[in-house]
C-alpha cells in the first residue's frame, strides 16, 4: 500500500485475498482484497460476437484430461480466445490417433503482442469438420504450451455445443465466439483510488441538527426491546431508553415537567450518535413514571426541546 501523493510506502506484503479484515493497515486504511484463486472462464462477457447468425451456446471449460495445472502459465495461456466459424476450410486439427482434419474454424489467443492461432484436438461426431452437433458427442479441445510436448499432454480448454431449447443454426461463417477469462491479481496489477478526510460543515451540521434529537422508545412501557437480559442479578435488571440523532458534542439535561432537573447526560462522540440512560436520578434513585422534558445543548449548533414518558 504506497501513497501515491508523497510516495510513502505505507506496507509491502500481505496474505489475506479473501476480503477478510485480517491484513495489515496503513495510515488508518485496511484494504479488503479479493482475487480469484484460479483463472475461471468470465461467463458474462465470453460469448458470440454481434452480428452473429448462430442461435448455439458454447459451454467452455478447463478440460478435464489437462495435465497442466490451471495457473501454470505457457504460450497461449492465459489469454482471451476467439473461435472464428466458416464456411470453408481454414484450419488443420488433431483428431483421433493423432490424424490431420481440415475444419471450418480456427482458435486464435489474444496475446499481448497480438493473435497467436493455437493447435486443437477435435472430436467430428458427423463429419461436417465443424462443431455441430450438441452434448458430449463433440468436443474442441484447445492446446497450450509448446509444440515440442505430446498434445495429449497439452489439452486447456473444452468447448462443446450446449442444447438449445430451439433447432441449432451451426455456427458458419461470421460467428466468432470469443472467451473471456477472470485473471487472479498479479505482480503487475495496481488499484489506485482517492479518499477525503471526514470534516464537519457548521452550516450543514446546523441544518441537520435542528429538530432531530429523539428519545427510543417513546414512551417506554416498562421495557425496551435493546435492554439486555438479567443476568446473576436479582429484580428488574437494567433499564434502558436512548437519546438519538444527536450532534457530535452536545449537553442533553432531562426534566421534569415542573422544571426539576433529573439527570445531565453529555455526548461527545460520532455525528448522528446515540446516549443511553439507564432511568436513574442524578441522585442514583429510579426514576417516577410520568411526563419529562428533554433539552440538547449543542452550542453553536443550537439547542432542541423535546419530551418522553414513561409508563409503569
Amino acid at each position: 500500500l504506497k501513497d501515491s501523493t508523497s510516495g510513502e510506502v505505507l506496507f509491502v506484503s500481505g496474505a489475506d485475498w479473501n476480503a477478510s479484515g485480517i491484513g495489515p493497515v496503513g495510515k488508518g486504511i485496511l484494504p479488503m482484497i479479493f482475487t480469484p484463486s484460479t483463472i475461471a472462464v468470465d461467463t458474462v462477457r465470453s460469448g458470440f460476437a454481434a452480428g452473429r447468425r448462430t442461435n448455439a451456446l458454447l459451454n467452455v471449460s478447463y478440460s478435464r484430461g489437462a495435465a497442466m495445472a490451471i495457473n501454470q502459465r505457457r504460450e497461449g495461456f492465459p489469454n482471451d480466445l476467439a473461435v472464428t466459424f466458416s464456411n470453408n476450410y481454414i484450419d488443420t486439427v488433431i483428431t483421433t490417433f493423432g490424424r490431420s482434419l481440415p475444419v471450418k474454424f480456427r482458435v486464435t489467443a489474444q496475446t499481448p503482442s497480438g493473435p497467436k492461432k493455437l493447435r486443437c484436438f477435435f472430436v467430428d461426431a458427423n463429419g461436417d469438420s465443424t462443431l455441430s452437433s450438441a452434448g458430449s458427442a463433440e468436443e474442441i479441445t484447445v492446446l497450450t504450451g509448446p509444440d515440442s510436448v505430446l498434445y495429449v499432454d497439452r489439452f486447456t480448454w473444452s468447448i462443446k455445443l450446449k442444447v438449445n431449447a430451439d433447432s441449432i443454426r451451426t455456427p458458419t461463417a461470421g460467428d466468432v465466439y470469443n472467451l473471456r477469462l477472470e485473471y487472479p491479481f498479479g505482480a503487475n496489477d495496481a488499484f489506485v483510488f482517492t479518499s477525503k478526510g471526514e470534516i464537519i460543515s457548521s452550516d450543514d451540521a446546523k441544518k441537520g441538527f435542528r429538530g432531530s434529537p429523539y428519545v427510543v422508545p417513546n414512551p417506554y412501557v416498562g421495557a425496551a426491546s435493546f435492554e439486555p437480559e438479567p443476568y446473576g442479578v436479582q429484580g428488574r435488571g437494567d433499564r434502558r431508553i436512548e437519546f438519538r440523532g444527536l450532534p457530535q458534542s452536545c449537553t442533553i439535561r432531562i426534566f421534569t415537567v415542573r422544571g426539576e432537573l433529573v439527570q445531565t447526560l453529555r455526548h461527545d462522540g460520532t455525528t448522528e450518535g446515540y446516549v443511553p440512560w439507564d432511568l436513574r436520578t442524578k441522585d442514583n434513585l429510579d426514576v417516577a413514571p410520568g411526563l419529562y422534558v428533554f433539552h440538547v445543548d449543542a452550542g453553536q449548533f443550537g439547542s432542541h426541546i423535546g419530551k418522553f414518558a414513561i409508563i409503569k
